[in-house]
C-alpha cells in the first residue's frame, strides 16, 4: 500500500488571483494517495462561484474603484466578500477521502478550543444560531474532490453589506443565485480567538479526525510529523504563469458569465441590452414620448454594440444619450 503524503500549506500571499490560482495548481497536480490542507487570507475582494452573474450578485465597479478585486472560482456555490479578516481553507483530496462531515467536524472541533460551538446548515454552511460564520462550496472532477469555504474572524462587516448588492436590478439570466444570510464574525463570540491561533488548532484536529476515521491513513501512519507543511511565496509566480493569468483575465472573471438580458431606462427611454460572454451582442429600445425610435437605436448601438458590460459604460452611455439634444 503506498504511504499516505500530507501537505499543510499556508500561502503568504493576499492576492486573490495568486490563491485561486494555487488552489486549482494543487487540485490538478494532487495524486491518488494525497491530501491537502490550504489556508489562505485575501485582501478586499469578491469571489463569485463558477456559474455566477456578478453585476446580479455583487456592486463590482465599486469594489474596483475602490481598489479591490473580482475573482471567480472554479467552484460552485454563492458570492463572498474577502478581506484579510476572513480566513479561507480548501480540503484537497482524492475522492475516495472526500467526505463533508468529516471537514465540518475538523472545524468544529477547532473552534471548541475557544469554546465556540456551531451548526451546519442544509446548504453546508456554518452557522450560531442563525448567523452565519462560514460559507462553503465544493468542486469534484476526475476523481479528486476540493471542499473550500470561509471563516469570519473580524471582516469588516459594512463592506461587505455594501458590496454585496447587485450593480443592476432586473437581470434576467439562469446563473446561479447566492443565498444571503445575517453573518457575524467570530471575534464577537470569543473576542480572544485569533486567526494564528485557530490555523494551529485546525491542524491539530485535522490530524486527529482524519487519521481517526481512515484505515489507510492509521496503516500509513499518517501524524503531524509526517505532513509536509509549508508556506507558499508571491515569488512563486512563475511556476504559475498560466493559471495566475486565467485567474486575472477578465474573460475569465466576466467573460464567462451565463448570457443575461438586463434592462436600461433613462429620463427619456427605454432599452434593454442582451449580453453574451460580457459582451453587449444586441439592443432594443423605446422612446416614453412614444417616437421613432431609429435615430436613438443608432445612437446606442454606435456607443454600447460589442463592448464589455459594465455599471461604468451603461452610465456614460445614458447621460450621453440624455444630453443629446435631439434624439
Amino acid at each position: 500500500m503506498s504511504a499516505v503524503q500530507v501537505r499543510i500549506i499556508c500561502s503568504n500571499s493576499l492576492d486573490p488571483w495568486y490563491n485561486l490560482a494555487f488552489e486549482e495548481k494543487i487540485f490538478h497536480n494532487l495524486g491518488s494517495e494525497e491530501i491537502v490542507l490550504f489556508f489562505y487570507k485575501n485582501n478586499n475582494s469578491i469571489i463569485i462561484g463558477r456559474n455566477q452573474n456578478p453585476w446580479k450578485e455583487s456592486k463590482c465597479h465599486l469594489l474596483q474603484k475602490e481598489g479591490g478585486k473580482i475573482a471567480r472560482r472554479f467552484s460552485g456555490g454563492g458570492t463572498v466578500f474577502h478581506d484579510p479578516g476572513n480566513l479561507n481553507f480548501s480540503f484537497i483530496v482524492n475522492k475516495k477521502y472526500f467526505n463533508r462531515e468529516l471537514n465540518f467536524a475538523v472545524i468544529q472541533k477547532a473552534l471548541q478550543q475557544w469554546d465556540i460551538s456551531c451548526q451546519i446548515s442544509e446548504r453546508h454552511d456554518l452557522f450560531i444560531e442563525d448567523k452565519k460564520i462560514s460559507g462553503n462550496a465544493f468542486h469534484l472532477s476526475r476523481g479528486k474532490a476540493c471542499h473550500h469555504g470561509t471563516l469570519l474572524f473580524d471582516v469588516r462587516l459594512s463592506s461587505l453589506k455594501n458590496y454585496l448588492r447587485p450593480a443592476f436590478q432586473n437581470i434576467s439570466d439562469r446563473s446561479t443565485l447566492s443565498c444571503p444570510s445575517p453573518v457575524i464574525n467570530l471575534k464577537e463570540i470569543n473576542h480572544n480567538i485569533n486567526i494564528d491561533g485557530f490555523i494551529q488548532k485546525m491542524k491539530e484536529s485535522f490530524f486527529d479526525i482524519y487519521s481517526g476515521n481512515y484505515k489507510d491513513l492509521r496503516n500509513s501512519s499518517f501524524s503531524k510529523e509526517q505532513a509536509y507543511i509549508f508556506n507558499t511565496n508571491p515569488e512563486q509566480l512563475t511556476e504559475l504563469r498560466e493559471l495566475y493569468q486565467k485567474h486575472s483575465s477578465w474573460s475569465w472573471i466576466f467573460g464567462s458569465t451565463p448570457d443575461f438580458t438586463v434592462p436600461l431606462t433613462s429620463k427619456t427611454f427605454y432599452s434593454q441590452l442582451r449580453v453574451k460572454e460580457g459582451l453587449i451582442k444586441d439592443i432594443s429600445c423605446r422612446l416614453y414620448s412614444g417616437g421613432a425610435t431609429g435615430k436613438l437605436e443608432r445612437k446606442l448601438k454606435n456607443y454600447l454594440l460589442n463592448q464589455r458590460f459594465s455599471r461604468p459604460l451603461i452610465s456614460k452611455a445614458v447621460n450621453y444619450i440624455d444630453k443629446s439634444e435631439k434624439i
